[in-house]
């Protein structure tokens, strides 16, 4: 069942207009891919639809451009983070301080789903960019998803960085 969630509607942040007309539905399973030039309003329409989902009851996650880890804190505890909401203060902060076997044993496959797991207890600021992205998409998934699923089936998809060796002079092969 599609789930239309913007209907021929003009989208933008304060008086400034930029997206006009624009329609959007979602099929389950669908992947979409927007793309556009910096401006063009991809940031907007995705914020739209994200709010859309949440006012329908869906659980979702929205990786912001700007990472939003902590960098003192490990690869599991920012994931930890995904879930915040659902806990009061202080589980929250005593779960910050020693993480709960129960959160501990859901977050670490979805670390290795995303190819993080040997780097769960390392603090974010020692990560490469493309770990610090990975990291935000862990704590995604862990928000996302139901209690004792997986993101296994997105890994499919997943392209693991490229080593030094297998790289070519300029990205161009031969």
């Amino acid at each position: 069942m599609t789930l239309p969630l913007i209907d021929r509607e003009s989208l933008g942040y304060g008086a400034t207009v930029v997206l006009s007309g624009i329609s959007f539905a979602l099929a389950p399973g669908e992947r979409v891919v927007l793309l556009g030039r910096s401006g063009a309003g991809k940031t907007t329409l995705l914020g739209t639809i994200h709010d859309r989902l949440v006012a329908t009851g869906t659980r979702v996650a929205l990786v912001p451009q700007d990472d939003a880890l902590v960098p003192q804190l490990s690869v599991v505890k920012n994931t930890l983070m995904g879930r915040l909401d659902d806990h009061g203060a202080l589980y929250n902060l005593t779960n910050l301080v020693r993480v709960r076997r129960a959160d501990r044993a859901a977050i670490l496959p979805i670390l290795a789903d995303v190819g993080l797991e040997p780097e769960a207890e390392r603090p974010v600021e020692g990560l490469s960019g493309g770990q610090k992205q990975r990291t935000a998409l862990a704590r995604a998934f862990f928000r996302g998803t139901i209690r004792g699923t997986r993101c296994g089936a997105w890994r499919r998809g997943f392209s693991p960085p490229i080593s030094p060796a297998s790289r070519t002079s300029g990205g161009r092969s031969g």
